[in-house]
């Protein structure tokens, strides 16, 4: 009895602990998945829809909202600009291309029988399109209703060309965040930025670390201690020094100065958790090494660092991590909009879309910024997990 009422204490407590990891899990996951619904929403069905976790009432625009938005692309009042594929069973002859009630903007062959007309029209008008040998008639409301125009020998057929991005509401939000906020550059250089300080990082705190951990020399605490000093540094008192800094060593406004600063930033937590990894390595792996004829650099190359992977991946997460999401160092040091970064592109977007109460291209671009590091910390959880157990372990 004593023992199966020990094993239904158990068994209980193992239910208590799943039960708790899954309202931790459902806490943490409900305002991602809230925003990545949001994202895919309209912004006043925000504020209407009757759940905030329902799919969208709608993933494409009707008539009346492709009219009114093909309406503010037009060149006159009370007219309307529109693409139409019209398709027909003889060669095309694009200056032979005529409209009647309509203003051709451009002319574009897409095939050998089809082709894609911009028209300048007014909504309900009847437009004539003539190409040798066929002449078709339709009005503009009725491609935006998507309705299919035929001719009466049948030799043409048209309809509206609608494009993805313009149909989806979600590809619509994304379009607009990428481009309202201008996410081509900022990812550019975000990317740039991060990849390169990795390196950097990596690359001195990988051998810093190994000398610390490895060697017994005088100084070889002070030195650890020095380095473990930055990370108590607040960044804000760095501010200041860093901008006349950089500015007299005409770096302000550049990607190496930027790089210098993540980098010198991100090297003390890099070396404070390569030391300790270091310290568990068996010492016996490098006497066999030496025995091999290897030489220090490649002993630390050749066998140190590869056991040390883990412990590697691990600071490289927490690193990508921060440059990726770093704002304030962005912010100060950067007045050029061709060197700014994700984070500032955020910033405006959202300045931007607040005004316009465009909330679901600001969830967009919140999600633009957010999948890349989400995505890196999904592939290497694993090694992540494997470094910090092993870093916890000396001896």
């Amino acid at each position: 009895m004593e023992e199966r009422g020990h094993r239904l204490w158990r068994q209980a407590q193992g239910f208590a602990m799943y039960l708790t990891l899954v309202g931790y899990l459902a806490v943490v996951l409900y305002p991602m998945m809230w925003l990545l619904i949001s994202s895919a929403r309209e912004s006043q069905e925000l504020f209407t829809a009757k759940s905030p976790w329902g799919l969208p009432e709608k993933y494409t625009l009707n008539a009346q909202e492709l009219a009114d938005r093909d309406r503010r692309l037009g060149d006159d009042a009370g007219k309307i600009l529109l693409e139409v594929r019209v398709q027909g069973v003889s060669a095309l002859h694009l200056d032979q291309v005529t409209a009647e009630g309509g203003d051709v903007v451009a002319v574009q062959r897409e095939g050998a029988h089809s082709f894609v007309i911009r028209l300048s029209a007014a909504l309900d008008k009847p437009v004539t399109v003539a190409s040798p040998p066929g002449k078709l008639t339709f009005t503009l409301s009725d491609m935006i209703a998507g309705k299919v125009a035929r001719s009466a020998d049948g030799l043409l057929s048209a309809s509206r060309k609608v494009n993805t991005s313009e149909r989806l509401v979600m590809a619509r939000n994304y379009v607009r965040a990428w481009r309202d906020g201008k996410f081509g550059k900022y990812f550019f250089n975000s990317v740039f930025i991060t990849l390169t300080t990795l390196v950097i990082v990596l690359g001195a705190g990988t051998m810093a670390a190994y000398v610390l951990g490895r060697f017994r020399f005088r100084g070889a605490k002070p030195v650890l201690f020095y380095f473990l000093a930055g990370m108590t540094f607040p960044a804000q008192l760095a501010l200041i020094p860093l901008f006349f800094l950089l500015l007299k060593l005409g770096l302000l406004n550049t990607y190496p100065g930027l790089i210098l600063v993540y980098a010198g930033s991100s090297l003390p937590f890099t070396i404070f958790v390569l030391t300790s990894f270091f310290q568990t390595l068996p010492n016996e792996l490098a006497d066999a090494a030496a025995i091999d004829g290897c030489g220090e650099f490649s002993t630390f190359w050749r066998v140190m660092l590869p056991l040390a992977r883990p412990g590697v991946i691990t600071v490289a997460i927490f690193n990508l991590l921060g440059i990726w999401n770093e704002y304030l160092y962005a912010l100060v040091l950067t007045t050029d909009e061709k060197i700014r970064t994700l984070p500032l592109g955020l910033a405006n977007l959202a300045i931007n879309k607040q005004y316009d109460t465009d909330l679901g291209a600001l969830f967009a671009g919140v999600v633009i910024v957010m999948v890349p590091a989400l995505v890196a910390y999904m592939l290497l959880q694993r090694h992540l997990i494997r470094g910090l157990a092993a870093g916890a372990i000396k001896g």
